[in-house]
């Protein structure tokens, strides 16, 4: 999986069982190189070129994920003779999904699947996103029915609050449902790159040396997503430094930790907002992704939210590594031919599998 921070490659190795569950083997994470990141992300808003850039950068990501699929099994002393699918995810540049006033919805992710089973010699499960779109679906989450597999045990009256680049939920209980709710890291990852060339705010640390910028987060908020009803996804298509730093102009200066902090209140608010709708029938949140190491944003969370925040690691389950387990998951259900009821969460008109299959 290479998530909507495009900061690298989480792997993850499980053994799944129909009737026992799933089972984390090994993992690991592989950082891009900064040439290839530099490309990934630039790819995901409109510019000159893009369609050679996206061709090169579709080969090298596939080169990339098939070559540290080898060294990471070697690294665990698998033999790849024992491995009997490849879920692989790719790297998202543009997600336009249904709406109003887009007749022709897509979605495109990159890492060339057929390359990717070329060099593992693993068949190979991709391309999950775009049958659901056909089917008048969001594309995404695809994580939800996965959440409820791993979690709905656990904790059944649960919401699973995912924070990668962008944020999403997924409601347990009666009925499964599952939405992005706007941005997770993916703006504040953004400005302090811009500013102090870093690649994320460590804990929250410099968010929390700002003040909320109360005219900013009210502008931010404006934003028609935020109105939507689910099914809804977005992607840092939509989310990013170009739509943020055009509320800035009538606001004169902006001390940059403020605006950081601000960004973080953005986060946490709209993930609350969302929340409050279904607290009646929630008993806790549960967090996963790179957002959870987070402390301000967690913090910020606790003081918004009137139910108790939990982390993944408190029921024994890496939250680094659940949304590459997910696509795991999916291409099992693939293959298994595991029908997956997708109206509740993308809206898709019909229930089925989704993925195509190479090798």
């Amino acid at each position: 999986m290479t998530g909507t921070s495009g900061d690298g490659l989480d792997l993850a190795l499980v053994n799944i069982e129909r009737n026992q569950g799933l089972q984390f083997v090994a993992t690991e994470t592989i950082s891009f190189n900064e040439q290839l990141r530099k490309k990934l992300i630039a790819l995901s808003t409109p510019e000159a070129n893009e369609i050679e850039k996206m061709g090169q950068c579709d080969t090298e990501l596939g080169d990339f994920i098939g070559s540290s699929i080898i060294r990471f099994l070697e690294n665990q002393a698998v033999d790849r003779a024992k491995i009997i699918a490849i879920g692989s995810h790719g790297q998202t540049i543009r997600h336009r999904p249904p709406s109003e006033d887009n007749p022709f919805p897509f979605t495109l992710q990159i890492g060339n699947p057929f390359l990717i089973n070329e060099i593992t010699g693993i068949k190979t499960v991709a391309d999950f996103r775009r049958r659901d779109v056909s089917l008048n679906g969001q594309g995404a989450p695809l994580v939800p029915p996965f959440h409820e597999s791993i979690f709905k045990r656990k904790s059944p009256k649960s919401i699973i609050l995912n924070i990668g680049g962008i944020s999403n939920i997924t409601t347990l209980g009666a009925n499964l449902a599952g939405f992005d709710t706007g941005p997770g890291n993916c703006l504040m990852d953004a400005w302090i790159m811009q500013k102090r060339k870093m690649f994320y705010d460590e804990s929250g640390k410099w968010a929390s040396s700002g003040t909320v910028h109360k005219p900013l987060l009210k502008s931010l908020r404006d934003d028609p997503f935020f109105r939507k009803s689910p099914p809804k996804s977005t992607g840092r298509e939509y989310f990013n430094l170009k739509w943020a730093e055009e509320k800035f102009d009538r606001l004169g200066e902006l001390d940059e930790e403020d605006v950081q902090s601000t960004f973080c209140e953005l986060t946490a608010m709209t993930i609350i907002s969302e929340i409050e709708k279904f607290s009646s029938t929630t008993q806790e949140v549960i967090v996963c992704g790179g957002g959870r190491l987070n402390t301000h944003l967690i913090t910020r969370l606790e003081a918004l939210g009137d139910k108790p925040i939990r982390l993944s690691e408190d029921y024994e389950i890496d939250g680094d590594y659940i949304e590459a387990a997910a696509f795991a998951w999916l291409a099992f259900c693939n293959l298994n031919k595991l029908s997956i009821d997708w109206k509740q969460v993308t809206g898709a008109s019909k229930s089925g599998t989704l993925g195509v299959v190479f090798g």
